[in-house]
């Protein structure tokens, strides 16, 4: 994601960005990402379709679900869901309790 960021920033020179391709494309070739096999899975709120608990859409009935900022999981449930008071990016409330400033833009939480 932060290589996709930097590959579209207009403020940065040409030659800068395919360096960042590169090395993107040298980086995730080496180290190809993996599949878990012990996929958990929750229930979308709005279908009650089981889906990956990494899925940000339900498949079923396409509903878009926010990520959370800490750990990149979907928040599936707006009552688990805390946001920024000044990025406004959500977070999971359990996720929350090891910090005490935003973990995007480090915004003091508040209560």
């Amino acid at each position: 994601m932060t290589f996709i960021k930097l590959e579209s920033l207009e403020s940065i020179p040409e030659e800068r960005r395919l360096s960042y391709q590169d090395l993107a494309i040298s980086i995730f070739t080496v180290n190809q990402p993996k599949e878990s096999k012990n996929l958990t899975r929750s229930e979308c709120t709005y279908c009650e379709t089981m889906i990956a608990d990494w899925s940000t859409i339900c498949p079923s009935c396409n509903v878009k679900f926010p990520i959370c900022v800490a750990s990149g999981k979907p928040i599936m449930d707006a009552n688990q869901q805390w946001t920024c008071s000044r990025c406004k990016h959500n977070c999971l409330r359990v996720e929350l309790v090891s910090f005490n400033n935003c973990p995007l833009c480090h915004h003091p939480i508040s209560s």
